[in-house]
């Protein structure tokens, strides 16, 4: 397996592919075309049935250029150990995650402000307006995954990406919506930390949901590290893989300046205190 990272601007057929398995999970399977989900408002189409063509992805106003998203790739055969671009991993994608930095238009604050989600009532001043903190959104595992001890091995090898992912960027602070019951499940009983940053409301009838804050520091990581030292020792999660080429487009569509790229970037956190013991070397 392999997690990769790629943007829409990163030439890959992962990217196609990626919005597909998105369209399974959130549309067909999840329903988040229909009222009553948290994103329906925001899911700019569904070609399958809005505009009767089967396109069958699932896209919206956030999937732009800044925009980072991973693909949990079970890859056929070996893999190589570098890669030379993101079509070199070939395979059925059973997992995604997306990031975008909160200094520009992003969900979670665009339906609070404009009222599309109501009676939202915050435990905090605002919503966070920065490049130092990202939103985090549309973690899935494949339905096709039926089999739980490997729906858990996907999710924990999307939690550690998550947090990785947090660290290499240099924030320490993302923010997502889910269901508590998710929240617990997929994080806290991870050991990452959540801060809720509203009361649990609801969309239409759907049930209720709570934006949170997950804790993407190095110190959640180191534990992220020990918790999971077997798995990492074995290769089963392992950092995610992201080319140089789509971090310098990443941060060059970001408000914030770019760290320096050390040596093997695409696979390893940048050289700060406590990180290389976190990501295992």
């Amino acid at each position: 397996m392999q997690i990769v990272g790629f943007s829409e601007l990163s030439c890959t057929p992962l990217y196609p592919r990626y919005l597909e398995f998105r369209n399974d999970v959130f549309n067909q399977l999840l329903k988040y075309h229909h009222t009553g989900n948290p994103v329906f408002q925001f899911t700019a189409f569904d070609a399958s049935e809005r505009l009767g063509t089967p396109y069958g992805v699932e896209y919206d106003q956030y999937d732009i250029p800044k925009t980072l998203h991973l693909a949990f790739v079970d890859a056929h055969g070996p893999l190589r150990k570098t890669p030379r671009s993101a079509a070199d991993r070939d395979g059925a994608i059973l997992g995604c995650l997306r990031f975008l930095p909160t200094d520009g238009p992003y969900m979670i604050r665009d339906a609070v402000s404009s009222g599309t989600w109501e009676n939202v009532e915050l435990l905090v001043d605002d919503l966070p307006g920065s490049p130092a903190i990202y939103e985090a959104s549309r973690i899935a595992v494949s339905p096709r995954v039926k089999d739980a001890a490997r729906r858990k091995a996907i999710v924990d090898s999307l939690v550690y990406a998550n947090v990785e992912i947090g660290v290499r960027l240099g924030v320490e602070r993302m923010i997502g919506i889910m269901y508590d019951r998710v929240w617990n499940s997929v994080y806290r009983e991870r050991g990452v930390p959540i801060r809720y940053l509203s009361k649990p409301f609801r969309v239409d009838d759907g049930p209720p949901i709570i934006i949170g804050e997950i804790d993407t520091s190095a110190v959640t990581l180191a534990g992220l590290a020990g918790r999971y030292s077997r798995e990492i020792e074995a290769g089963l999660i392992v950092p995610a893989a992201i080319e140089s080429a789509t971090w310098m487009m990443h941060f060059y569509h970001v408000n914030r300046s770019m760290p320096s790229l050390p040596p093997a970037w695409e696979t390893r956190a940048p050289s700060r205190p406590g990180i290389r013991e976190a990501v295992g070397g």
